[in-house]
């Protein structure tokens, strides 16, 4: 049975057709878009034959709408789920005092971290218009996270309020000589050392036990994100980078079953 995995963000719609039973294949049918290209996902989703659609959004309520719209006009019969936080799921637990709160996106990467290393402690950062470090504790305890501008956010931040510094197309430097080199090795210096720290101060890191008590022992340290593969290098410790986490975590969820909230 197909499903339609898609995961709605800050500035791009993601997607992937997938057979429930056998997962994620060589080959599956996928891409991305622009927030409001419409026509080219309906283009692309024409060809699909989904019975269901599972949807993590973290756009505004107006993109979801839309893309229901387009999923009515070309899969009327698939039934249309909406991945709402719940306080526990697939075997990970949230920490949140108000679940629903936690983003959809980073809710079910948790999951997907989850499924991809049960038992494990995880640092799993998302390095897209936003970064998020969060920390998921080897019994499935979603202990919290952090978030920061992403690279682009960073780089368009300084251009567009300071008198004087360019929309910087630099390489990264450990101590540059030039303004824009400047720029993007600060951008990079502040994401790679903002997962060190945390991975210091909870306690994760091999040999620290962090300050106050935090997670003990060592983690998998995750990276996904359009700008993972810019960070990796930077690290002071080993890190793997997994595509499609979002995606990954919505077939588990659709595998189980479970949603807060059925669109029909």
């Amino acid at each position: 049975m197909q499903t339609l995995l898609v995961d709605i963000g800050n500035t791009r719609t993601k997607w992937r057709a997938v057979d429930v039973a056998a997962g994620f294949a060589k080959g599956d049918p996928g891409g991305a878009a622009p927030l409001g290209e419409h026509a080219a996902l309906a283009r692309d989703w024409r060809d699909q034959k989904p019975a269901s659609v599972w949807i993590a959004n973290v756009a505004k309520p107006e993109e979801l709408a839309a893309l229901r719209a387009v999923l009515e006009d070309e899969h009327p019969s698939a039934q249309v789920f909406v991945l709402v936080p719940k306080q526990q799921e697939a075997g990970v637990i949230n920490c949140y005092p108000e679940p629903a709160r936690l983003g959809a996106d980073r809710w079910a990467a948790l999951i997907g971290a989850r499924a991809l290393y049960p038992g494990r402690n995880v640092l799993l950062t998302s390095l897209g218009t936003a970064t998020t470090i969060d920390v998921l504790r080897d019994d499935g305890h979603f202990a919290g996270g952090v978030i920061l501008p992403g690279i682009a956010l960073m780089r368009h931040a300084l251009a567009h309020n300071t008198a004087g510094l360019p929309l910087a197309q630099g390489r990264y430097r450990a101590l540059a000589q030039g303004t824009d080199d400047a720029i993007d090795s600060g951008i990079l210096h502040a994401q790679a050392g903002a997962i060190e720290r945390v991975l210091r101060d909870t306690g994760l890191m091999a040999g620290d036990s962090g300050p106050g008590g935090g997670v003990a022992g060592e983690a998998v340290c995750l990276l996904t994100g359009g700008d993972a593969a810019l960070v990796l290098p930077l690290l002071p410790f080993s890190a793997v980078i997994a595509d499609n986490l979002v995606l990954r975590g919505l077939l588990v969820v659709a595998r189980e079953g479970h949603s807060s909230r059925v669109e029909t």
